[in-house]
């Protein structure tokens, strides 16, 4: 199993707030286990078909049932982001006293504005001291923003996978997270930002699903350039149109000669 690999990351296993799921989890022998609930009203009556007391009660004997057996416990509360304001309130209030470790936030179909994201993670941040994880979707294309909404907000996580894979349309793509860290949050980190480009196209090998060619950062046509007055500015100075040099992130510039090269291009395709 991936446990026994022995990564040094922490390994989560992740499955409904439900008792047999949290057995199937020690029978990993995990240290960690991620157990999520629908707490919205449309997941309450057309998913679940359970009151919010029952939601609530089901929540606080997942996290006690976890904790009884030496776990920790990150919980989910799953489109939070739809449920009503108090109840989600009530809800991490009540996990957290069962003794949870982590409560994630999630913008479970993606419909947050990053300022409602904002305001979402802070109205949690100013009730719970409980650490906060940010889980947001890309459905309309707000989920780097969002996430970073999050981050602005207090949350002490964000959720991320290579090239954003996901259900539907994924969530927040790790390169680009790690990038925005560095460059634009000036975040301290140790992360391997030249190894990225060699890591999404190993999960493609894998998946066989290959991001898009101007996908941020590790795209193909991420750092290439076809308008002749960009190409000479670029010659001159690659910053002028390239915010990060393609090798910090282990991509490489492209020239490419067509309609738009113009003579700089041409002269420089064919010296």
């Amino acid at each position: 199993t991936i446990i026994k690999q022995g990564l040094r990351a922490d390994i989560v296993a992740h499955g409904r707030a439900l008792n047999d799921d949290i057995d199937i989890s020690l029978k990993c022998d995990a240290s960690w286990v991620a157990a999520y609930l629908g707490i919205s009203d449309i997941h309450l009556k057309d998913k679940l078909r359970i009151s919010r007391e029952q939601a609530l009660d089901r929540a606080v004997q997942t996290v006690e049932y976890a904790k009884s057996h030496g776990l920790k416990i990150r919980f989910t509360v799953e489109d939070g982001s739809r449920a009503d304001p108090q109840f989600l309130i009530n809800v991490c209030r009540a996990i957290e006293d069962a003794g949870v470790d982590r409560i994630s936030l999630p913008d479970t179909v993606g419909i947050l504005r990053p300022i409602g994201m904002y305001n979402f993670v802070k109205k949690v941040r100013s009730e719970i001291k409980t650490p906060l994880d940010a889980h947001v979707h890309n459905d309309i294309g707000f989920a780097l923003a969002n996430a970073f909404a999050a981050c602005d907000a207090g949350v002490d996580q964000i959720h991320t996978t290579i090239d954003g894979i996901g259900e539907r349309t994924g969530i927040p793509s790790l390169a680009e997270t790690a990038v925005a860290l560095t460059y634009l949050y000036k975040s301290p980190n140790d992360f391997r930002l030249d190894m990225l480009a060699d890591l999404s196209r190993l999960i493609e090998q894998y998946t066989d699903i290959r991001p898009y060619d101007s996908k941020p950062i590790v795209g193909s046509s991420a750092y290439k350039h076809k308008a002749g007055t960009h190409l000479a500015a670029v010659l001159k100075n690659p910053a002028a149109y390239e915010p990060i040099h393609p090798r910090m992130v282990g991509n490489r510039r492209r020239i490419v000669f067509g309609e738009l090269a113009g003579k700089t291009g041409a002269e420089y395709l064919m010296s």
